[in-house]
């Protein structure tokens, strides 16, 4: 979530990247695809939110990771993870918005392989 001091998705997203995985931005080379998606928020949700969010917006940020680099999970956040395809990864995430996001990314050549499936 983008926090007020911070001035734009690919900011948010290098300290999202730490935070979640550990990985940081000078490991990997980012970039705002300049994509967003916007969609009201479920109810059952909205606590994770700011009191009166009913929106949220999400950016589309790639991360191409050209060597193995360690991943230290966020437990708070995360329980599991693994290297797929990106046509795996469609498959298993639940939000429409990421499969969008994913597969803009295949075709746009910048998620091109995978480490392993």
């Amino acid at each position: 979530m983008m926090e007020w001091h911070e001035s734009s998705p690919l900011e948010t997203a290098q300290r999202e990247l730490v935070e979640e995985t550990g990985i940081s931005a000078s490991e990997v080379e980012l970039r705002d695809t300049g994509i967003w998606s916007q969609f009201p928020l479920p109810a059952s949700i909205r606590s994770l939110y700011p009191a009166g969010t009913t929106y949220n917006r999400e950016y589309l940020v790639s991360c191409r990771i050209d060597s193995p680099v360690g991943v230290e999970l966020c437990r708070s956040e995360h329980t599991n993870s693994c290297w797929v395809s990106g046509e795996n990864a469609m498959i298993m995430v639940w939000s429409w918005t990421n499969r969008l996001g994913i597969r803009y990314l295949i075709n746009d050549s910048v998620c091109s392989g995978s480490v392993s499936d």
